[in-house]
């Protein structure tokens, strides 16, 4: 008996669940001041003139030092973007694809660790 309430209720409930769940959806505005307009395609979507599309940027970097050892860049948030050897006597210049939200970004190298701006898509530091 036990066996056949819990089933019963287990159904009602897993039921009544779905049935809610399953509601109309609701109208997307087109903008913020526009609440009766319905969103059907992209072209419908407003997005401002200045909203900046690009999800990344190339910058160039080129690291100078006058002694041999591996070279990390890495996010201030912690992935590593770029590992290479430096000679010490030549300079290393790379192209890196950086998130576009990425502005800074952390450079070790033999013990050092240098914080880098990201402002511009030319970026030179000196390791001494």
């Amino acid at each position: 008996m036990k066996s056949i309430t819990l089933r019963i209720s287990t159904l009602l409930i897993v039921t009544l669940v779905i049935i809610t769940a399953c509601g109309s959806p609701k109208k997307s505005p087109v903008s913020s001041g526009d609440d009766g307009a319905e969103v059907s395609t992209l072209s419908d979507v407003e997005v401002p003139s200045q909203f900046n599309w690009r999800t990344y940027d190339n910058v160039e970097i080129t690291i100078t030092s006058t002694s041999a050892g591996i070279l990390h860049i890495e996010s201030d948030k912690g992935p590593v973007f770029y590992s290479a050897y430096l000679n010490g006597t030549d300079e290393h210049t790379f192209k890196l694809p950086l998130p576009a939200y990425e502005k800074q970004l952390k450079a070790r190298f033999a013990g050092q660790v240098a914080t880098i701006e990201v402002n511009s898509d030319r970026i030179t530091h000196n390791f001494n």
